[in-house]
């Protein structure tokens, strides 16, 4: 094999390697961010619920589940802001992760195909 092309096959796997690395440390970064998020909002609406229902009964008035869940919602509207953003990033962060797994896939394809060119080129 040419030195060239062995040499720039070496820096594409490096290429590739340093795209992993980032591509899958930010995944993990959105996913954590996701749960953490995710677990707030659903933190804040049960207290805000909780809390809701306890002062409709304080003024004795009744409170239907939905309508505690409505105005909770409602009211939380910023934490479910923060939710949604992070959902949008670890699905960016997801397709990412699809797409570098396309290239690892074709580039494992690849060695194959030379691996066993180099077998079949010494037996003949």
């Amino acid at each position: 094999m040419d030195i060239r092309i062995r040499n720039s096959n070496a820096t594409y796997w490096r290429k590739i390697l340093k795209l992993n690395e980032v591509v899958f440390s930010n995944l993990s970064f959105a996913k954590a961010t996701l749960a953490t998020s995710k677990m707030l909002y659903k933190r804040k609406l049960d207290e805000q619920k909780a809390s809701l229902f306890e002062q409709y009964q304080a003024e004795g008035k009744r409170l239907s589940i939905d309508a505690a869940e409505a105005i909770a919602k409602r009211n939380l509207a910023d934490i479910m802001h923060a939710y949604e953003i992070s959902d949008m990033f670890f699905e960016y962060w997801e397709a990412q992760f699809q797409k570098i797994q396309l290239v690892n896939d074709r580039l494992t394809s690849l060695n194959i195909l030379k691996n066993h060119e180099v077998k079949v080129g010494r037996h003949v």
